[in-house]
């Protein structure tokens, strides 16, 4: 992942994945990025966060797709999933928390 909104935008898919809310359209991704993931001191925009889902759209972790949608919000565009289980795609931040838990160390060392 190449920075933090891609890493909370995929995030963000796993939680609406593991909730059977997807496919979801950007806005619905952004929203959870926004409710979901407040701890993590980021607030990506909308247009960030549609950015990330096209770019991370281009690896093997989430489709694009199109849904059958009623609602005249969000009608026509593209509509995101995982294309792995959310046990795959979590992989990717398994690093990042055993480098958490060196910070950690070090912080508490230091004090």
């Amino acid at each position: 992942m190449s920075d933090v909104t891609e890493r909370l935008t995929l995030l963000a898919l796993v939680c609406l994945a593991d909730q059977g809310e997807t496919p979801a359209h950007a806005e619905k991704v952004s929203a959870t990025c926004r409710t979901q993931l407040v701890d993590a001191s980021v607030d990506p925009t909308d247009k960030a966060v549609v950015r990330r889902l096209k770019r991370l759209a281009d690896t093997e972790y989430v489709d694009q797709t199109r849904i059958d949608d009623q609602s005249p919000v969000g009608k026509g565009n593209p509509a995101y999933r995982l294309a792995v289980d959310v046990e795959t795609a979590l992989e990717p931040f398994v690093t990042e928390r055993q480098i958490a838990k060196v910070v950690e160390s070090i912080e508490s060392d230091g004090s």
